[in-house]
Parts: C-alpha cells; sequence; structure tokens
C-alpha cells in the first residue's frame, strides 16, 4: 500500500502527500526549557505538571479542525484501499518466492498486523502531542519533534535532530518509489517491443529509460498540482481495470504446489520482508488522511476505518503473493506483469496501461519530492540572498529537472525492480514504519502510565517493534545491497 500514496493514490488532494513532506511548517512544537544537567527530578516535575493541565484542559484537536471539503468514513476507506494497487503488489509474487508460500502467507500477515499497529501508535501520539499544544493537527516529522521534547530529559536536545531524520527518510523512500516507478515502466514497455521486433536487435533498457524519461521532466515542470488532479483520476480507473485483467491471469488455472518451495531460504528472507514492507507500509499519508476526515476519531479503534482497510489489504496481498507464486514458480518477476503471456491482447495492454497509470503518478510522486528539495530547503536559501524572482524561477527548474535525472540514472544503473523495492522497504519503511513510530509513542507516553506494571508493557511493546525495524534495517539492507552487487558482477 505504500507505493500507493508512495503510494499510488492517483488523486491530488492533500491526504495523498506524505505529512513528512508537505512545505508547511505552520506547527512549531514548543521547546521544553531544560537545564543542562537536566535531572530526573526536573523531568518527574515536568511531567507532572503537565498531566495536571492536561486533565484540567477539555480541549479537543478533533474539534478544531477546519478542513474545506471533509471526507466521510467510506471516502477514507476507499482511499486506504485504493492505495494498494501499485508496484509493491506486482511484487509480492515475487517476494513469496523468496520466503515460501508457507512462510510468505504468515509473514504478510505478521507484517500488516505490525504495521497497522504501528499507524495505531502514530495516530494517538499525534492526537495526544496535539492536546498537549492546542493545535488541531502536527506533521509526521513535527510529531517526532513534540514527542522527543516531551520525552525524557536526555532526549530533548535531539529532537530538532530527530524531526530532520523524519524528512529525510521519507524522502528518500519517495524517491525509491520514483526510481521504481521508471524501472517498472521502461521494463514493461520494452518487453511489448521485444516481442513484436522478431527480427531485430533488442534495444537496451537503459534507452528505453532514456524515452521515458524525456517526458517525464516535462511533467515535472508543472508547477501547480491541480492541473495533474485529472489526469491522476483517469490513471486510478485505468489501475483499477489493470487489475483485473491481473488477477484473471493469477486465478485462471489451478496451480499445482508440489513443485514450489513452502519455505525459503533464511538468506533470502530479509528481501520478502523488505518487498512486504514497501507494500504494505504507507506511514506517510495516515494522519492526513485522518485529519481530513468529517469524523476523525472513527479512523482509530478496533472496529476503526484503518483495521477494516487493512483487513481487506492484507488479504489481498497473500492472495496475489500466493496464488501469482503459485501460478509462475521460480519464473516469477520483479513485476507480476512480466509473466503474463506476452502473445495475447489483454496481457499488452494490461502492461501498457499500467505503464501509462505509473507515468502519471510519478508526476505526482515528483511533486512531493521537489516540495521538500525546493520550497523547505532550497528556496528559503534564495530568498535570504535577495534573488531575483527570474532567477529563482530558472533554478527551480534546474531542481525540478536534477531530481528526475538522478531518478533516471538511479534506475539505469540497478534496473532490477525487485532489489530497489526491497531496498527501500528495508532502508526507509524499516524506520518510518516501525521504528520512529515506537520511538515517539515510548517518548509521548512514557510519563502517563498509571502503574509500573503499565509502564513494562509500554516499554516492552514498543521496545520490540523500534528493535524489530533496526533489524530489518541492517539485515535488509546489507542483502538487498549484496545482491545488487551480485547483480552488477553478473
Amino acid at each position: 500500500m505504500a507505493d500507493g500514496q508512495h503510494n499510488l493514490g492517483f488523486t491530488s488532494s492533500a491526504a495523498d502527500i506524505p505529512m513528512g513532506l508537505q512545505a508547511s511548517d505552520r506547527v512549531q512544537p514548543q521547546t521544553a526549557a531544560v537545564s543542562a544537567n537536566g535531572g530526573g527530578r526536573d523531568a518527574q516535575a515536568d511531567a507532572l505538571k503537565r498531566r495536571k493541565d492536561i486533565e484540567a484542559d477539555d480541549y479537543d484537536p478533533h474539534d478544531h479542525q477546519q478542513v474545506a471539503h471533509p471526507t466521510t468514513n467510506m471516502d477514507t476507506l476507499f482511499h486506504l484501499l485504493k492505495g494498494c494497487f501499485g508496484t509493491g503488489i506486482l511484487a509480492m509474487p515475487e517476494a513469496f518466492k523468496y520466503a515460501g508460500y508457507v512462510v510468505g502467507t504468515v509473514g504478510t500477515a505478521v507484517i500488516g498486523f505490525v504495521a497497522t499497529l504501528a499507524v495505531h501508535m502514530l495516530v494517538d501520539s499525534e492526537y495526544e502531542l496535539s492536546k498537549r499544544r492546542r493545535v488541531p493537527t502536527l506533521t509526521y516529522p513535527e510529531v517526532g519533534q513534540a514527542a522527543l521534547e516531551d520525552g525524557p530529559v536526555r532526549t530533548r536536545r535531539f529532537a530538532k535532530s530527530f524531526r530532520g531524520s523524519i524528512n529525510t527518510f521519507v524522502l528518500l523512500n519517495q524517491m525509491g518509489a520514483c526510481i521504481a516507478y521508471i524501472i517498472f515502466i521502461a521494463n514493461n514497455i520494452k518487453d511489448i517491443v521485444d516481442y513484436y521486433n522478431v527480427d531485430g536487435t533488442p534495444m537496451d533498457h537503459r534507452l528505453y529509460m532514456v524515452y521515458v524519461t524525456i517526458p517525464l521532466i516535462l511533467l515535472s515542470w508543472v508547477r501547480d498540482l491541480k492541473f495533474l488532479a485529472p489526469f491522476s483520476t483517469i490513471a486510478m480507473s485505468i489501475t483499477l481495470g489493470s487489475f483485473a485483467v491481473i488477477l484473471y491471469y493469477v486465478f485462471r488455472a489451478i496451480p499445482a504446489v508440489q513443485d514450489k518451495h513452502a519455505f525459503g531460504s533464511i538468506a533470502d528472507f530479509p528481501l520478502f520482508f523488505g518487498t512486504a514492507m514497501f507494500s504494505l507500509e504507507a506511514m506517510g499519508v495516515m494522519i492526513p488522511l485522518k485529519n481530513e476526515m468529517k469524523n476523525p476519531k472513527a479512523f482509530g479503534g478496533k472496529m476503526g476505518v484503518l483495521n477494516r482497510a487493512m483487513v481487506p489489504i492484507v488479504v489481498l496481498f497473500i492472495c496475489v503473493g500466493l496464488f501469482g507464486y503459485l501460478q509462475y514458480g521460480e519464473a516469477v518477476q520483479s513485476s507480476v506483469t512480466l509473466n503474463l503471456p506476452p502473445e495475447e491482447i489483454p496481457a499488452q495492454c494490461v502492461r501498457l496501461m499500467m505503464a501509462l497509470a505509473l507515468f502519471v503518478s510519478h508526476g505526482l510522486m515528483n511533486y512531493v519530492n521537489f516540495d521538500t528539495i525546493w520550497n523547505n530547503w532550497l528556496l528559503p536559501k534564495c530568498e535570504a540572498r535577495k534573488m531575483s524572482s527570474r532567477r529563482q524561477l530558472l533554478y527551480e527548474y534546474i531542481v525540478r529537472t536534477s531530481i528526475v535525472v538522478v531518478q533516471f540514472a538511479a534506475g539505469a544503473a540497478f534496473n532490477n525492480l525487485g532489489l530497489v523495492i526491497s531496498l527501500v522497504g528495508a532502508l526507509c519503511l524499516s524506520l518510518i514504519g516501525l521504528t520512529f513510530p515506537a520511538m515517539i509513542h515510548l517518548a509521548t507516553f512514557w510519563d502517563s502510565c498509571g502503574t509500573k506494571r503499565a509502564f513494562a508493557w509500554l516499554v516492552v511493546k514498543d521496545g520490540f517493534i523500534a528493535v524489530l525495524g533496526f533489524a530489518a534495517l541492517v539485515i535488509g539492507t546489507s542483502t538487498s545491497i549484496r545482491d545488487i552487487v551480485k547483480s552488477f558482477d553478473s
């Protein structure tokens, strides 16, 4: 799901822009006044005062959110569901090849559960920290900074650095998704052209990427997101139609189980984990989706919108991964579209339609990358130097072009969709989807536990998820880099 709003939401609403990358710096979390030597006594006094202030205050952030066009529960549910249709779910059959159909099935369910739990942690923390600061909402990076400022004394000096780290890894995640899109588009077009080019010499994949990158650069020059909105709606319709055909091919014959692996290699399991995280995790869009709701309180809870969306999403991912692997076995490729019979017209149409949909989505995704790099980082420096508006505009287009060129260069160098997805999932989503939310939750509620047992459970639960994410980062990233090096050697 992550790549859907990384991740293929195909809409232009604010909810489709990961909150870590929004230009808004509207709320600066309050900076805790901490003495140089700190001390547990000061921390306890601060915590006690904060709890009393909150208990005496009836401020509810949900009651102060002003949304021009609020979404209903069903609208939000649909946004979450449609976000799963992207490169991630198409890579799930290959992920099952790495894990085996038994481990893949159980592992996807477990990862889906843990990822959903992490979302609940982040959303709960955002609500609590917004309430303390008497503001309607906070962005993901602002939540991270505010949590450490309210955490134990020794963590407070790292608050701003933590905010920057969240921004950086969300940006890397978005850039990685755009690289995956370029690889997907080029490879699927190449597959069709090679089928009809029987007598000629197959063209190198990098040339296809060049031909794809040129119009992507022009698309990146669109300065206003509203001009991309109509195309995003068309792209979403195309994607839904394409997935109907893909599911037909995946389920049209009962696959044999005998020649498939129930348990994969331990060495390859991190590749499965990274791909599953890339596909399922959409942490950056969760808080904006909640805050766009008419009734944001309905987002969480046991029967809330989040849980009602994640259950069918996880089931769908398991079905596509399981039956895609059973259907194509060890020959399954990094995108199941490449396994569709090239001689059949519906399969060719699916490849072209998905390439077109991802082409449009790339423009939406890059809008987010540009917003962070230019509006948040570079434009303030240009304004500080009192640069003319014409020169700023020139630099803006240079930055827009450079972002796409960098993505092209990375895609041309790697050209392995599965490994890129696994690397991005392990490097970025292990942190922003597991470790960071757990750290934020612990720093937010560390002083709110009524009993020692409750505090111990908080530490164990949050600590486990944080360590799990960090372990996935180290092991998954090293495994992905290992296989990328092998692909270069071969």
